[in-house]
Order: C-alpha cells, then sequence, then structure tokens
C-alpha cells in the first residue's frame, strides 16, 4: 500500500495559520488530521509504529467532530495525524568550533499548502478559503528518515 499520499476524510486542519505545538518550546507546527480505513490505517501503525493512527469508536465520531462517521458501517473510525514544525534545527560549528543547534524558519516555499481541483487545475487556496470538517481529500506525506526509524511529515493538501 502506498503511504506516500493518504486518501480520506479531512478534519481539523490548521494549515493557513499555524498553532502552537503540544510541547510549547518546540514553537509552533502546521497540522491536519485526515480519517482513513481500517487497512490503510493497519498499513499506517506498521510503517509509523511511533505515529499510529488514532481510533475512535463510531458512536462517539459525531459528537467528537461533528460531522457523520465516514465509515458508518465500521465498529471504530482511525485518524491520521500529520504535523509540520514551523523551524528547522541544523547543527553549525561556532566560532570556537563546538557543535551547537541553531533554529531558522522553514522558508516559505516548503510551507504545506491547500489546493482545490478546478476545471482549470489546481488553485492554491491556502491563505483564502478554511477546509472544512468532512471535506473529502488526499494528504501528501513528507518522509523523514532517522536514526530511530522514518517519521512522516505533512505535505501538500489537495
Amino acid at each position: 500500500m502506498n503511504l506516500n499520499k493518504l486518501t480520506g476524510t479531512l478534519v481539523y486542519v490548521q494549515v493557513n495559520k499555524p498553532v502552537d505545538c503540544f510541547v510549547k518550546e518546540k514553537g509552533q507546527e502546521w497540522k491536519a488530521s485526515i480519517i482513513v480505513d481500517e487497512d490503510t490505517a493497519d498499513a499506517w501503525n506498521e510503517a509509523y509504529p511511533k505515529q499510529t493512527a488514532t481510533v475512535i469508536k463510531t458512536s462517539e465520531f459525531e459528537s467528537k467532530f461533528k460531522i457523520p462517521a465516514p465509515y458508518p458501517d465500521a465498529k471504530k473510525q482511525y485518524q491520521i495525524t500529520l504535523r509540520k514544525n514551523t523551524q528547522y534545527t541544523k547543527t553549525e560549528k561556532d566560532e570556537d568550533g563546538n557543535e551547537v543547534k541553531n533554529s531558522y524558519a522553514v522558508p516559505a516555499e516548503y510551507h504545506p499548502k491547500v489546493f482545490l481541483q478546478t476545471e482549470n487545475g489546481r488553485e492554491d487556496i491556502t491563505q483564502t478559503k478554511l477546509v472544512a470538517n468532512g471535506s473529502k481529500g488526499i494528504i501528501s506525506v513528507q518522509v523523514r528518515q532517522l536514526r530511530v526509524g522514518d517519521v512522516a511529515n505533512l505535505g501538500n493538501i489537495l
């Protein structure tokens, strides 16, 4: 299964304006969640064991997200949340030759964007329209390979 693009129902898309990270010291992040089917969630959990899909009981879904469950016949719904920090860290040497970690803002061309498919192609709506809970879409996944394993980050949204 290809996990570079996740197709499903979009919820809690926060790409137009970054929000505070759960750990405030990490700064701010863009984030978006997508509700996927059980097979996709299982494949995701295998590929990213440290970023597993959140399980929501179908009976509780509508009260939480204010939309009907995308898979009403299933007992559970599966939410995958992807994030991208607004800062990146680079290890550099100071004037004494010591290694130090410096943070820099992610350049604008690498910010996640939201596109709307129209008859004339794709229109960038990141700053002009909000994505409503329940919108159908595709989230592209950017994978970083770290010593602790692969980490999935938020790419663009269609």
